[in-house]
Formats: structure tokens, sequence, C-alpha cells
């Protein structure tokens, strides 16, 4: 003859089961959701690289590197000159010690 309590250890392992199947689920839809929005970002920002020209200015199509940021600093709508000056200080900042010497500042 059964215990009391088997009815209620069945009611709790169904709904465990229930419980795993819908974390399950819901991290499945989760996974799915945030590579949807990945996939939707991405074409966005293409998109709107592709309006402001900028994979145009590649290093075979552009005369140096002034083109090139020239074309960059016109799909940020910065001025060339302000975009030029932030690059240069990065690079000074970021380059080794020993390559500074010989570069020109």
């Amino acid at each position: 003859m059964p215990s009391p309590s088997t009815r209620l250890d069945r009611l709790t392992y169904i709904l465990i089961l229930l419980t795993a199947l819908l974390a399950a689920y819901y991290s499945y839809r989760v996974a799915q959701g945030k590579t949807d929005v990945g996939r939707w970002w991405s074409r966005t920002i293409i998109k709107r690289s592709r309006q402001s020209g900028v994979e145009n200015a590649t290093c075979h199509e552009a005369d140096g590197i002034e083109e090139l940021i020239t074309a960059l600093a016109r799909a940020l709508e910065i001025p060339s000159n302000r975009l030029a000056e932030a690059v240069a200080v990065a690079v000074r900042e970021n380059m080794p010690s020993r390559s500074s010497s010989s570069a020109p500042v």
C-alpha cells in the first residue's frame, strides 16, 4: 500500500520536470533572440556604412591615409583635422617606445 506522501512526491517530480523543460525552452529562445538582434544590428550598421560610402574608400581606391581619414570623418560627420589629430594621438600613445624615436613627430 502506497504511503500518503506518494502523490505529493509525484507532483513534485512533475513540477520539477516541467520547470526544467520551460527553462530549457526559454534559454533556447533567448539565444535565438540574441542571434536575431545581432543580425539585425549588423544589417543596420552595414546599411548605414553603405549609405555613407565608407566601404568604397579602401586602400586600393584611396590615394593615401588622408583619403581614408577624410572618408571616415565624413561618415562620422566630424571635421577631418580633428579625426586626424585623434588618430595621431592614439598612435603615439600606443606605439612602442623604441619605435617612437625613429618616427617623425
